[in-house]
């Protein structure tokens, strides 16, 4: 996913946003893709929205079986929406040409998978797409993040898309700061996990910083 994601950074001009903490963990700099941003702007913005491309399977809930119904099985009521089947397994090779395919849809619906989370929702965040996800016990994590977050399927109507996609542009560019995207970063949760250990923030060695689990046999 990594080399997927580096590699469209490097086929587009990138904004550059500065280190967090200037240490020795995290790069001088950090790349900001704001390709699609510009273009919604600039009024080139996709007639097709929504992107579902999520294996219909893995979810235990069945809501990603009910989304494809909802909008694959009836596109003729969502013009706004593009289905692409997802098969089973990836091969890494393809993911860069997969996100360019993807990134021709400025939102990316991305319901939980095995899990709550889903490596979609920032995958989308890292690509300068729209990561629309459900209100779950999660939400804080998007807090300060472009994620729209929705209760129920219904709320996406293409109005509604359209409202939030030019919201959220203008944002990105006329405050750059209105968006929290250190949280896409390494150091930001490193710094975040040991400041509630016993370690000091400013130690980059990685000797000695792990939690161990000590092992008590039970006697009868």
């Amino acid at each position: 996913m990594a080399n997927g994601i580096r590699y469209i950074h490097q086929q587009n001009s990138n904004n550059t946003l500065p280190s967090l903490f200037g240490g020795t963990d995290e790069p001088s700099q950090y790349s900001h893709l704001l390709d699609i941003t510009y273009n919604v702007l600039n009024g080139d913005s996709s007639k097709r929205l929504l992107l579902l491309n999520f294996q219909k399977m893995t979810d235990p809930t069945g809501l990603r079986s009910q989304l494809w119904k909802v909008f694959c099985r009836r596109r003729f009521t969502s013009a706004f929406v593009e289905c692409i089947d997802k098969p089973n397994g990836v091969n890494i090779s393809s993911l860069p040409s997969i996100y360019m395919r993807n990134r021709q849809y400025p939102f990316w619906l991305s319901p939980r998978g095995n899990g709550l989370d889903c490596h979609r929702t920032w995958e989308a965040l890292c690509l300068d797409t729209i990561p629309i996800v459900w209100n779950m016990t999660l939400n804080p994590l998007f807090v300060d993040l472009p994620v729209i977050v929705i209760n129920n399927y219904n709320e996406l109507t293409e109005q509604f898309l359209r409202t939030k996609l030019n919201e959220i542009a203008k944002n990105k560019v006329k405050n750059p700061s209105f968006y929290r995207f250190e949280k896409l970063r390494f150091s930001y949760w490193r710094r975040m996990i040991l400041s509630k250990s016993r370690y000091s923030t400013t130690t980059t060695r990685r000797q000695n910083q792990c939690w161990r689990a000590k092992t008590v046999t039970k006697t009868n």
